[in-house]
């Protein structure tokens, strides 16, 4: 459902499918709406969401659930935009959609 939303966005957003590019005559970095996709990347942990704590405080198990870039690429291919999603996230998910306070929403 995830990827779905994503690929329903780049179609709107079509900046999202691209590559960022060092423009030659600026310096700059500019982003090349080519297409080429967005990075979509499942994280796998064996602990839940409330086992790693609060988020909002830098945890270093946290970090091996994120990637900067996909290894299948070249560096100078990264996509612009990257989701990163960690699995460990579905039951915590799970049981605030069951409460009150998430129905009601």
């Amino acid at each position: 459902m995830l990827r779905k939303a994503l690929v329903r966005a780049m179609d709107v957003y079509e900046f999202l499918a691209g590559r960022i590019r060092l423009n030659p005559s600026s310096g700059s970095l500019d982003v090349d709406c080519n297409g080429a996709g967005a990075g979509f990347v499942v994280a796998k942990s064996e602990y839940t969401l409330e086992e790693l704590g609060d988020l909002v405080y830098p945890n270093p198990s946290c970090a091996k659930l994120v990637t900067s870039e996909l290894q299948s690429l070249p560096k100078d291919d990264q996509p612009f935009f990257l989701f990163s999603l960690p699995d460990c996230w579905k039951p915590l998910t799970q049981r605030m959609m069951t409460t009150r306070r998430w129905k009601n929403m």
